[in-house]
């Protein structure tokens, strides 16, 4: 499975991931993400592989748990997967089998010895027995898949819906191809697109749990209905209008939340007040539901960093915080570029420190765009696909930043677009870097 670090806080508008992403969201909302994107001066390359799986008109018409999930990812790498000769379906089918055995109690699939190509499936007193052939092709690994599948959906009636078994194989059996590949839930997906638009409809707070599994608001977002609605950080929500939040998961929380513009909800709130801040008191709070803007570019002016006044370079230095790449993030860039330009007296920065660390990615055209904020020439990066020629990305000279010395901050976290963006600036010699080796997805 791929390395994952997301975090435990959601958004009651917003999922964050602090996992490494790749370009989603632009055109259609069900298409594969296709390429293989070259860092250019870069030792590994980087494909982006994330893609939503959506059934055909018959598919959907044959089972509405999409019992064909299988020969829809077998189309989508067929089309558009760069390198299919690295696809060995047989070790692939095995880590399938592995992920259904661990989703539900009842399912035991005898596999423990890679040489036995006889795989028994066993649901309760029923036995279904499978065929791993040597040399299988992908097309006889996706028919033997759904044979399985067949077979568990006579006999498996366990709490896990059959659909997130499904899910759960095909991530698995994606991880075998790289750790970059795999396939979205519709709930999944649209948390993604949450955060590569950049804005949602709902109050504008992180919610995630305390320490005993409550609901509880981690971060209230500036100038939005939460923050005027008066919530505040640690609020313990027990109740979404009449419903209580106990057992209820985050996710489940953030749908029930979120809404359509100027629908309100009352949250009903646990949080010490009274006397000496001890007493629990019991708050219902009623919110209007707005447009939020999750802003992914911060910034601040660092006045105090050259109090005797020595080199070259006098006055203030900007510090940028990129948390990801949304469709605003260039556009914030340059507002905030902006911004600090004013903050420092309509002077030239002094310089620029530009923090990457915990930027998990997001919008390709976004980053690119951000590096070439920095450059008026030179190779930003390679985008290679499966059935056409290569597109090369270089700088272009115009609306280029001043040559400002610029910083680069990065560390593990940081991977996909971001690195991307530091590789390009790295390579170009326009960046220093400082920091910790970054995520590995894009350099």
């Amino acid at each position: 499975m791929s390395r994952d670090i997301r975090s435990r806080d959601h958004s009651a508008d917003h999922y964050y991931r602090s996992a490494p992403q790749d370009e989603a969201g632009q055109g259609r909302s069900f298409q594969l993400l296709r390429g293989l994107f070259l860092v250019t001066g870069a030792i590994a390359t980087l494909a982006l592989s994330f893609f939503y799986l959506s059934p055909t008109p018959g598919e959907a018409k044959e089972d509405a748990d999409f019992p064909l999930l299988f020969r829809s990812i077998d189309r989508r790498l067929k089309e558009s997967y760069v390198d299919l000769g690295r696809i060995d379906p047989q070790p692939l089918l095995r880590k399938a089998f592995t992920a259904i055995e661990f989703s539900a109690d009842d399912i035991y699939i005898e596999d423990s010895d890679p040489g036995n190509p006889y795989i028994p499936v066993h649901i309760g007193d029923k036995t279904s027995v499978f065929t791993l052939k040597d040399n299988m092709s992908r097309g006889e690994s996706v028919e033997l898949i759904e044979k399985v599948f067949s077979f568990l959906s006579n006999y498996y009636s366990g709490e896990k819906s059959l659909n997130d078994i499904r899910y759960s194989a095909a991530n698995n059996y994606l991880s075998g191809i790289d750790p970059h590949t795999l396939v979205f839930t519709p709930q999944r997906y649209e948390e993604f697109a949450v955060q590569i638009q950049g804005e949602i409809f709902g109050v504008g707070m992180m919610v995630g749990t305390d320490d005993t599994g409550k609901l509880q608001v981690k971060q209230v977002l500036k100038n939005t209905p939460a923050q005027k609605a008066g919530f505040k950080r640690d609020d313990i929500i027990a109740k979404i209008n009449d419903e209580s939040t106990v057992n209820m998961t985050v996710q489940e929380a953030v749908q029930k939340i979120r809404g359509k513009r100027n629908t309100e909800i009352t949250l009903t709130v646990k949080r010490k007040g009274g006397k000496d801040n001890k007493e629990i008191e019991t708050i219902p709070i009623p919110v209007k539901r707005d447009r939020v803007e999750i802003k992914s570019v911060e910034s601040k002016l660092l006045k105090d960093w050259n109090l005797e006044g020595k080199g070259p370079w006098k006055g203030g230095v900007g510090y940028i915080h990129a948390t990801n790449f949304d469709r605003n993030t260039y556009k914030s860039l340059r507002s905030n570029l902006n911004q600090l330009r004013k903050d420092n007296g309509g002077k030239p920065l002094a310089g620029l420190i530009l923090d990457l660390r915990n930027n998990s990615g997001g919008l390709l055209s976004q980053a690119i765009s951000m590096t070439d904020a920095f450059l008026s020439r030179g190779d930003v990066v390679a985008q290679a696909y499966k059935d056409k020629e290569p597109v090369y990305r270089t700088a272009k000279a115009a609306n280029t930043e001043p040559p400002y010395p610029l910083i680069l901050l990065a560390d593990e976290a940081s991977a996909s677009a971001a690195e991307i963006v530091i590789g390009a600036l790295q390579k170009n010699n326009r960046a220093i870097v400082i920091g910790t080796r970054t995520f590995g997805k894009g350099s």
